[in-house]
């Protein structure tokens, strides 16, 4: 959701990411930086949008995940219709260095609309790729955790919704891998981190 208009990304061009509702006045699409209750006081969470200008792919982004060591290495399709600096096909690859746990699985883009997914009421937009802090309640709710490392106390919590799944990750840091095959390194995409 844009912090000047209120409207999702999806009203908004890709180039110069001016809305297209009619009449808007925005001066371009910035993420909403929220903070809402899931339901009681304490259970709050922030999501920071960390892909720009880049995407997966919304169809079938058949995301994978490869262990190495206390990383993990997640693979997908990425989105060439929204961003044509991409092709079809391409694949992008993020690394999660000295990964605590990690989870793909449900929900899907239907489960998130019809609130089952325990942030459907709190993230900005569905298919994006978020660092999400707030209370652990919220973190700790999905049973279907992969354990891969150690704890090392300075873990940040990765959101990533695909069409037909969630994946989430509890790791020490987020690059874009460096590979030949990565689309993210060929189109020169950055992650929107925090220091």
């Amino acid at each position: 959701m844009c912090k000047h208009c209120g409207h999702p990304i999806g009203y908004h061009w890709v180039e110069g990411e001016e809305c297209t509702v009619k009449d808007c006045q925005c001066p371009g699409y910035e993420p909403l930086e929220v903070e809402r209750g899931a339901g009681t006081g304490d259970m709050k969470a922030t999501f920071q949008k960390l892909n720009k200008g880049w995407n997966a792919e919304p169809n079938a982004p058949f995301p994978s995940v490869e262990i190495q060591g206390d990383d993990v290495l997640l693979q997908f399709y990425v989105n060439p219709f929204l961003f044509p600096d991409f092709r079809e096909d391409e694949i992008g690859i993020l690394r999660f260095v000295r990964c605590e746990r990690y989870r793909l699985g449900s929900t899907n883009d239907h489960g998130w609309d019809l609130g089952q997914c325990r942030f459907s009421k709190l993230v900005p937009d569905w298919g994006e790729f978020y660092l999400v802090e707030g209370n652990a309640a919220l973190l700790n709710s999905p049973k279907d955790w992969r354990s891969v490392g150690p704890q090392t106390g300075t873990e940040r919590h990765f959101l990533f919704y695909f069409r037909d799944e969630t994946f989430e990750c509890v790791a020490e840091h987020c690059t874009i891998e460096l590979s030949e095959v990565n689309s993210l390194i060929r189109t020169r995409k950055v992650l929107a981190l925090p220091q």
